[in-house]
């Protein structure tokens, strides 16, 4: 018999039956339950409240460097953007820039640019399943590389 599942608007859909489909029931499920999961591909920001927050901006100052002191102002927050491996200046500023609007920054000031190691791994549910075969005993190696990274503290000017 095939099966069948009727749908809101009552169509009968058939799914086929046989080896093949056997098959390939049994590859999905073994995808589904092997998933895989990745650590160290994405830029990732860690924002450090140290102040109140305010509606988002739009227009953003920018202090590389140590801050001039020209206006007062109320810190926010420390704001840390971390590279992936391909990762350039241009791209963390721009994701600091619009984790500093979000939190309604007029300025983003001592701006400084560090490496950092990172580590990227890919692995799957398979990888932590205990096996006597000794060929899943072989650890997998981990991809470290130098990552950018970009920090600084978030400010609203203060009106004197």
């Amino acid at each position: 018999h095939k099966w069948m599942i009727r749908s809101s608007t009552q169509k009968l859909h058939y799914f086929p039956h046989g080896p093949l489909a056997s098959i390939l029931s049994a590859a999905v499920i073994a995808l589904h339950l092997t998933g895989c999961a990745s650590y160290g591909y994405d830029v990732e920001s860690e924002i450090i409240n140290i102040g109140p927050s305010y509606p988002p901006t739009e227009a953003l100052e920018l202090s590389f460097g140590e801050y001039d002191g020209a206006k007062t102002y109320q810190q926010l927050a420390f704001i840390r953007i971390l590279g992936n491996e391909r990762s350039d200046t241009a791209e963390l500023v721009e994701e600091l820039k619009r984790e500093a609007k979000v939190l309604g920054a007029d300025a983003v000031i001592n701006i400084q640019t560090a490496n950092k190691e990172r580590t990227q791994r890919i692995f799957t549910l398979l990888d932590i399943v205990p096996s006597d075969d000794d060929s899943s005993k072989e650890k997998k190696e981990n991809n470290k590389y130098e990552a950018l990274v970009l920090e600084g503290v978030a400010i609203k000017y203060q009106e004197e």
